[in-house]
């Protein structure tokens, strides 16, 4: 049973499915072959085929992001980090072509004085009307807001914000009218005195909203998730504290709930992280979604520790701890991968990679490989299945639902996004590699088939979008696709609800409702209206994992037939036989009807009789007489 996932507005955790296709790079096929172990614990490749390979001369800890927006069917891939493979040298954005690797263009963002490999980056629509924008941050630690235009990298706003450490941020539509806002944490500092707060801007101009009032924060490279968790209906805006800075006057407030004014709702001072909140439904049963997070120890020393928080700002009892022998910095990963029912948190930070069981409050895995950057979920062997695609310095490693190793690549890779980057219809590895002082991104086939609708690679740790809000989902679940046919004889209609589908599970529920009063279950349904006259059906399907969608649809129902006595004479084509009727049609045809006398000719419409008509068939001409013809 899949389980429902929500990650903050940055960064990556799941994707959908893909399959493979063969391409070459310089002329030549890079097919890996054989599956044997070798003494590093890895395994040859098998199921990759190396796409394309560009050098892109940044260096970068956060995933590329994707999205088509040229709208010519092909993704286009954007990586910001910086040039010299330092976190305070000058920074680049990069914008390269889907399907080859070419360069789009590549833009200069300033001369950096810190935070470079770690600055966030969205892509998102603006103004609603399918041109894109790319959001970023910019001088240093991230003083400046920007937006571009994504096709060509052309200025579109940009706004200056105080704050002296990173600015992370979330793109979303939180008042659901289509177009969303900026929502911006401003990192406190105790020398220069700077009070941190929440912003949030105008996606369209930059221009501020509102603000939360003063707190201090250190959010580093994660800190902000927006989600309903309370399921009410609106969003809230989960920002986190990282309760490792504390020196230099920062006060380390732990997690705080605001509205989507930036309005506090409650605060919780639990110690956590800098990563994102992740919202997640880890206990079954109370409509509810709790919030995961991880400890971030004292001075910035990673220590163990995960903490499960109520909607409410309550810790959940028996679910927080500081001394599990975990690594967490870096966005985890949260997927129930070994299909047992259980929620399991991926998580490394220069350490063994391990997944920890949030149900069973256990260690479920310890990988025995050393990692930085958490894992991806997602299915790239094609096996419908989720796998754990982990990238490390050591190689791409890649582990089926029994954490078995079944594939990997040797080349030392910073980070991994999965997407089909190329409208084939299968998924690419999508890698950024380096060798020495060498970067690159690469882009690999894989024989997994792409789920539809394909993920949303457009924010960091990105998902599926739940309620309009640019939430983001660290385990990828499709909804379903309500769709029906219909079938009017008369009064009766037969409803069909077989092309619903659910690309990632199965649908358990079809519910109708007739648009009369009454409803009805199934995936297809017989019903008889009483009356004529205009009807609103409406289908409601649910999938295996609650999630819903619907569909309605106008129907007529026409009025009762009327036949009257007629003589019919004339040239008829089409002659088809009902159960209860007859129709053809007319090609020119006189007729004569009674009660009043009347005539009429008629040509190219179609006619009903009834069965019980008499007359003379001579090929074509047919003559009726004493017929009941319908008007």
């Amino acid at each position: 049973m899949k389980k429902r996932i929500v990650v903050g507005v940055i960064f990556l955790l799941l994707v959908p499915s893909l399959l493979l296709s063969s391409l070459y790079v310089a002329g030549q096929s890079s097919v890996f072959k054989a599956s044997s172990e070798n003494s590093e614990g890895m395994v040859s490749p098998v199921n990759f085929v190396l796409k394309w390979s560009k050098s892109v001369g940044v260096a970068s800890n956060l995933q590329p992001l994707m999205h088509d927006v040229d709208g010519d069917g092909i993704m286009e891939i954007f990586l910001i980090g910086t040039t010299d493979g330092t976190i305070s040298g000058p920074a680049r954005l990069v914008c390269l072509k889907g399907d080859t690797g070419a360069l789009v263009y590549q833009k200069n963002i300033d001369s950096g004085t810190g935070g470079g490999m770690h600055r966030t980056l969205v892509i998102a629509d603006a103004f609603n009307d399918g041109r894109y924008q790319v959001f970023f941050s910019a001088n240093g630690y991230g003083t400046d807001m920007r937006c571009i235009w994504a096709t060509n990298g052309t200025m579109l706003w940009h706004t200056t914000l105080a704050g002296s450490q990173y600015h992370v941020f979330s793109v979303a539509d939180t008042d659901r009218t289509g177009s969303p806002y900026v929502y911006v944490v401003q990192s406190g500092d105790a020398n220069p005195p700077v009070q941190g707060r929440v912003s949030k801007l105008w996606a369209t101009n930059g221009s501020i909203k509102s603000q939360s009032r003063g707190y201090e924060y250190h959010c580093s490279n994660g800190g902000i998730t927006i989600g309903d968790a309370n399921q009410d209906g609106t969003d809230e805006i989960y920002v986190t504290d990282r309760s490792g800075r504390q020196s230099n006057g920062f006060i380390a407030r732990g997690l705080h709930c605001f509205n989507d004014d930036l309005q506090l709702l409650w605060n919780n001072s639990v110690p956590c992280s800098s990563f994102n909140a992740i919202l997640a439904d880890v206990i079954p049963g109370n409509n509810q979604l709790e919030i995961v997070l991880g400890y971030q120890g004292p001075n910035g020393v990673e220590q163990s520790g995960i903490r499960v928080i109520y909607a409410n700002g309550t810790t959940v009892p028996g679910k927080s701890a500081s001394d599990l022998d975990l690594s967490v910095h870096d966005q985890p990963a949260l997927a129930d991968v070994d299909k047992d029912g259980h929620l399991e948190f991926f998580t490394c930070m220069g350490t063994n990679m391990k997944a920890w069981d949030l149900t069973s409050w256990s260690l479920d895995k310890n990988f025995g490989f050393v990692s930085y950057c958490p894992p991806v979920i997602a299915n790239v062997l094609g096996d419908s299945e989720k796998e754990i695609v982990s990238p490390s310095g050591s190689g791409l490693r890649v582990f089926d639902s029994s954490y078995s190793l079944v594939d990997s690549l040797s080349t030392p890779v910073t980070t991994v996004i999965v997407q089909d980057i190329d409208d084939d219809g299968y998924n690419e590895i999508i890698t950024h590699e380096h060798t020495g002082s060498s970067y690159y991104i690469k882009a690999y086939d894989t024989p997994a088939v792409a789920l539809m609708p394909l993920a949303n690679t457009r924010t960091p740790f990105y998902g599926d979008m739940r309620q309009n809000a640019e939430t983001p989902a660290s385990e990828y679940n499709v909804p379903p696709i309500a769709d029906f046919t219909l079938v009017i004889t008369e009064k009766t209609v037969v409803f069909d609800a077989s092309k619903s589908c659910d690309a990632d599970g199965v649908i358990i529920a079809w519910l109708w409702e007739y648009g009369d009063g009454t409803q009805g279950a199934g995936e297809t349904t017989t019903h008889t209206y009483h009356s004529s006259g205009a009807y609103t059906v409406m289908l409601c399907v649910r999938d295996d994992s609650g999630n819903e969608d619907h569909i309605t649809r106008e129907i007529t129902i026409e009025k009762d037939p009327v036949f009257l006595p007629a003589i019919v004479v004339g040239r008829i084509h089409h002659f088809v036989s009902h159960h209860d009727s007859i129709t053809f049609d007319a090609e020119k045809i006189v007729v004569i009807m009674f009660a009043p006398l009347r005539y009429e000719i008629i040509s190219g419409e179609q006619v009903t009789l009834t069965k019980n008509w008499r007359g003379v068939v001579v090929e074509d001409q047919y003559l009726f007489t004493l017929c009941q013809i319908r008007t």
